[in-house]
C-alpha cells in the first residue's frame, strides 16, 4: 500500500472500521440470541437490558480489537504471531531459562 501512496494510518483506520462491522454484526446476533424467549418465556439473560448488553459487548469487542492492533506492531512476520501464543518460558537452576514452544514439543512427539 504504502508503493500506491497510502499512508500507514489510514490503511490502520480501513483495517479498524472493517473489522468492526464485522465485530458489530456479532455482537447484534450475541444480544438477540441471549435475550430471545425459549421455551417457558425464558431466556439467558431473562432480567437484563438488551441495550446494556449490547453496549457491553461491543465496547468489550472493541477494546479487544484495539488491544490486537497494539500488540500486532510488535511482530514484522505473520508466523511469529502463530507461534508464540504457544510459547511457555520454564525457569531451569536459576541461571538458565527454558523456551519451550509447542511446534517444537509437536515435533518431539512426532504429530
Amino acid at each position: 500500500m504504502k508503493l500506491m501512496g497510502m499512508k500507514g494510518w489510514l490503511h490502520w483506520a480501513s483495517c479498524y472500521f472493517k473489522f468492526s462491522v464485522f465485530m458489530f454484526i456479532s455482537v447484534v446476533m450475541m444480544t438477540f440470541l441471549f435475550h430471545v424467549k425459549i421455551g417457558d418465556d425464558r431466556a439467558i439473560i431473562t432480567y437484563g437490558d438488551s441495550t446494556i448488553t449490547f453496549v457491553f459487548l461491543l465496547l468489550y469487542a472493541l477494546s479487544v480489537m484495539t488491544f490486537c492492533f497494539a500488540i500486532s506492531t510488535f511482530f514484522s512476520k505473520g508466523m511469529i504471531i502463530v507461534h508464540e501464543p504457544f510459547t511457555i518460558i520454564v525457569p531451569q537452576n536459576n541461571d538458565k531459562v527454558q523456551r519451550i514452544t509447542l511446534h517444537g514439543m509437536l515435533t518431539k512427539i512426532n504429530i
